[in-house]
């Protein structure tokens, strides 16, 4: 299992413009492509903020471990 950020910023703002929202989808494509390439499973925690926005902790897990990936999520509680 691996843990690496869901994406390299803090989740955008609800309201921000499409025109800026583009270009953040592509930089978080290199960290959210990993799990989908892989087939595997990967969950995202949300764990902390930054100047009030949520940032995401991503657990990945070999594929064909889900239940183990849950597990480990659960003990973030």
């Amino acid at each position: 299992m691996i843990a690496i950020p869901t994406t390299p910023f803090p989740a955008p703002p609800r309201d921000l413009p499409r025109r800026l929202m583009w270009p953040l989808g592509t930089r978080a494509g290199t960290l959210t492509c990993i799990a989908g390439s892989a087939q595997a499973p990967q969950v995202t925690l949300r764990l902390a903020e930054l100047d009030g926005l949520p940032v995401g902790l991503s657990l990945i897990a070999a594929p064909g471990s889900d239940a183990l990936l849950l597990r480990a999520a659960l003990a973030f509680g």
